[in-house]
């Protein structure tokens, strides 16, 4: 019996901060180094987010996170971030008396200067473009670069006295350090976890029982960090999904572009939901990053997805060369069944199981991919499946992904929209010919029950007919069923 392929491992990690969502074109790999070590990009979305952005650069190919950003520099970033890059002022006279014409970074904060920090002296205004940025002073020059919640910027008094009340109630145990000009934008980093907050467990005991309780730091008068920079601003400008629509909205606009780079945030979305749209790319897109994060206003699941060992170049050969193989297959007046059998048999014709790889003996990561199999014709079930997917759909037949157990492995077949009726189909399983190349119908169009008698156990809640509606290359049936 064939060796089943694995099911990518999502890592969920429990953090007390909101985090994640999509940028253009991925750049090649680089580095991130903290102190004297040295990782790669993975897991960290934020940074890569905001270096495929521009916004932030790179030395020797590394992305130094633990160091800190100077005033001068907080300026050219901003202004890169909001755009204003495009239209930086220059000014006979300067708006500050450290800060003089012959600076290189003079163009930049005259552009920035309204939502720069700055000190009235009896001097002048002073700038001070070389001292370190405190988090305090990058929450509000981000918050105010990029107009987020400016309704509640101007507070009273009495107001403040209510934000550090709510404060204290969020166990903030440094919030009387804030500085007032700065409190109402530090309360939206706090409220809104625009950066991950620092937090202390303490065991205690109460009512005879001990518990661990949590206190937090805000540390405003700390330096920030480039990493720390990285998050706040990836969290101001990263697209979020609080709909399944939504979410599938970002996926869509990705693949439009060939990025090959998708992140987002779900607010309030559980899980299930996620996964329902996750599972209609899993052909293209792979986990790198995932957590889930209950904060202060509940909980947000982030992730971070890549291509599956494969380039935009490669995507845009596998989509061309699938829409080739159904112009080919592919007949006038054909039913839907009369489809989705082209397409199991073409598949089954022109893809080998990738047994080599499927135990480990190779590492050929394309025959995860929808690629492998239309491609290379080398695949392993969720090869299999994804380029069934890929095909259904582009034939006109809402098709999906299935996330499963065969005798308890991880094992991925699809589900298919027929005459009104979810089936099942595993071509992976059909594909069990002497010859390789005569296809079988054991797993073709079968039930819920069928697909179950055969040692098949999946989420029969996610996988309801409703899930068809989220087809990415064709129409979903609501709009099949009314013509």
């Amino acid at each position: 019996m064939k060796c089943l392929a694995r099911k990518l491992g999502i890592l969920i990690l429990f953090v007390f901060v909101l985090s994640t969502t999509i940028p253009v074109r991925a750049l090649n790999n680089f580095n991130v180094q903290y102190g004297n070590d040295i990782t790669d990009v993975g897991g960290l979305p934020y940074i890569r987010w905001v270096v495929e952005k521009g916004w932030m650069t790179l030395h020797n190919n590394t992305f130094r996170a633990t160091d800190y950003i100077k005033k001068c520099d907080l300026a050219v970033i901003l202004s890169r971030v909001t755009g204003r890059i495009k239209n930086l002022k220059n000014p006979n006279k300067p708006t500050f008396v450290d800060v003089t014409k012959i600076s290189p970074y003079y163009k930049y904060i005259e552009t920035m200067k309204d939502c720069l920090p700055f000190e009235q002296t009896s001097q002048g205004l002073r700038f001070y473009p070389n001292n370190y940025v405190t988090v305090e002073e990058a929450v509000y020059s981000a918050i105010k670069a990029l107009e987020y919640h400016k309704d509640e910027w101007n507070v009273t008094p009495s107001q403040q006295l209510k934000l550090l009340k709510r404060l204290e109630e969020w166990n903030i145990v440094d919030a009387e350090e804030i500085e007032p000009k700065y409190l109402p934008y530090v309360f939206l980093y706090v409220r809104d976890e625009l950066i991950s907050l620092r937090g202390l467990g303490q065991e205690v005991i109460g009512n005879g029982k001990k518990e661990v309780k949590y206190a937090y730091f805000c540390v405003p008068k700390y330096k920030i960090s480039k990493q720390e920079l990285a998050e706040l601003l990836y969290n101001l400008t990263a697209p979020v999904a609080k709909t399944e629509e939504e979410l599938l909205e970002i996926y869509r606009q990705a693949f439009k572009e060939v990025r090959d780079f998708v992140v987002y945030k779900a607010p309030g979305m559980s899980i299930d939901q996620v996964e329902r749209i996750d599972g209609l790319f899993t052909c293209f897109y792979s986990p790198i990053f995932s957590f889930v994060n209950s904060g202060t206003l509940g909980a947000t699941i982030s992730r971070e997805y890549k291509y599956l060992s494969l380039t935009p170049e490669e995507i845009e050969i596998m989509l061309k060369k699938a829409q080739e193989i159904i112009n080919q297959i592919i007949k006038p007046n054909m039913t839907d069944e009369e489809k989705i059998k082209a397409v199991h048999d073409y598949l089954i014709a022109h893809t080998s199981y990738d047994t080599d790889t499927a135990v480990g003996k190779s590492h050929n990561n394309k025959a995860y991919t929808a690629y492998g199999a239309i491609i290379d014709g080398l695949a392993v079930c969720e090869g299999y499946a994804g380029a069934f997917e890929l095909l259904a759909q582009l034939a006109g037949v809402p098709a999906i992904y299935v996330f499963g157990l065969y005798e308890g492995i991880p094992h991925g077949w699809n589900a298919v929209y027929i005459n009104g009726e979810l089936r099942h189909v595993d071509v992976t399983f059909d594909d069990t010919s002497v010859d390789g190349k005569t296809p079988k119908y054991d797993y073709f169009l079968l039930t819920d029950k069928q697909m179950g008698e055969k040692e098949r156990q999946w989420d029969k809640a996610t996988y309801q007919k409703d899930v068809f509606k989220y087809a990415v290359f064709c129409e979903p049936p609501e709009v099949r069923d009314k013509k």
